[in-house]
Formats: structure tokens, C-alpha cells, sequence
């Protein structure tokens, strides 16, 4: 998400494939539609995984990426990024979602950051 002000800029900078909502009058637009990355580098995706997460996520196998590489494709690797991704992130995003009403657009991040609740914060 930009604010509009910086859509050149951010154009320049954002690759091909990476979707872009813009914020216009207060509100979010989907301006370009994120299209699917075939550029999939499994080894920076696990390197992404705490150790705890790749245990949980591939059971039964050591916690070392070349192994890993040797026994799943590219495609589940990455599914089973997505996967660890969701998880890792589901308590944040549904904090975010159950008080989008309550929070300004400039301060998604910021609260999707710090569950605090939007009322403390803006002193309502």
C-alpha cells in the first residue's frame, strides 16, 4: 500500500510482479494486480523459517536447507512457506481486521506491528 504521492517512485522500485493498492480520498484501491512470481528461491524461503518453524513445518527432516531441498520440490517449499507465513501472522492480521473501522489507513502497519488497542492510541 502507497499513498498516491509516491506511485512513480515506488514503480520504479517494486518488481514486475508485486500488486499495488494505492490510497486515493481515504481510501485503499487496488491499483495493479500482483501477478505470480515463477522466480521462487527456496533456500532464501527457508532461510526465512525460525528453527522452531521448520521443525513444525517438515516434520521428520533435519533442519538443514540443502536436505530439505533434496527431498521437496520448489512448489511445496514454497507452500509450505505460505503456510508457516499464515501462521506466523494470524493473530496480527486478525487483530488488524477486527479493528480496521477504528484505525486510520496511514496507521495499518503500525497496528498491524502493535496489537494495542486503536482507543489508547488515539485517546478516544
Amino acid at each position: 500500500m502507497i499513498d498516491e504521492r509516491h506511485y512513480n517512485a515506488a514503480l520504479k522500485l517494486i518488481p514486475d510482479h508485486y500488486g499495488i493498492y494505492v490510497l486515493r480520498s481515504n481510501k485503499l484501491i487496488e491499483d495493479k494486480k500482483a501477478t505470480l512470481n515463477t522466480n521462487l528461491d527456496s533456500l532464501i524461503q527457508l532461510s526465512l523459517f525460525t528453527k522452531k518453524e521448520l521443525q513444525q513445518s517438515f516434520k521428520g527432516v533435519l533442519a538443514d536447507f540443502n536436505y530439505i531441498q533434496e527431498i521437496y520440490s520448489k512448489e511445496e517449499i514454497n507452500a509450505v512457506f505460505k503456510q508457516m507465513l499464515k501462521k506466523r501472522y494470524l493473530k496480527k492480521w486478525n487483530f488488524l481486521k477486527s479493528n480496521l473501522d477504528e484505525i486510520l489507513p496511514i496507521d495499518y502497519q503500525y497496528f498491524f506491528h502493535h496489537n494495542i488497542q486503536p482507543s489508547i492510541i488515539y485517546s478516544y
